[in-house]
């Protein structure tokens, strides 16, 4: 089976991937209220934090390096069971 790669440096390499492809990355809000809608190569970016939000604190500071916006939803403890 085929390991994947969740690690910071290849989240790394995707966003700078968008950005090198010309994408404009938009928070959910923005894109549903149609805010930076005037590129066509758009990308929303959404993150579902169920545990571990240390690395999505990562994750963001990263984003905010690149000058990246992105939404992050938290669920609160207990509310997510994994059925793996």
């Amino acid at each position: 089976m085929r390991m994947l790669d969740f690690t910071l440096e290849k989240y790394e390499e995707l966003c700078l991937a968008l950005l090198d492809g010309g994408y404009t990355p938009l928070t959910v809000y923005s894109y549903l209220t149609g805010k930076n809608n005037n590129n066509k190569k758009l990308i929303v970016l959404r993150h579902d934090v169920d545990r571990r939000p240390g690395n999505a604190l990562r994750m963001a500071e990263l984003e905010h390096e690149l000058g990246i916006q992105s939404t992050y939803y938290f669920r609160l403890p207990y509310t997510f069971k994994p059925v793996f």
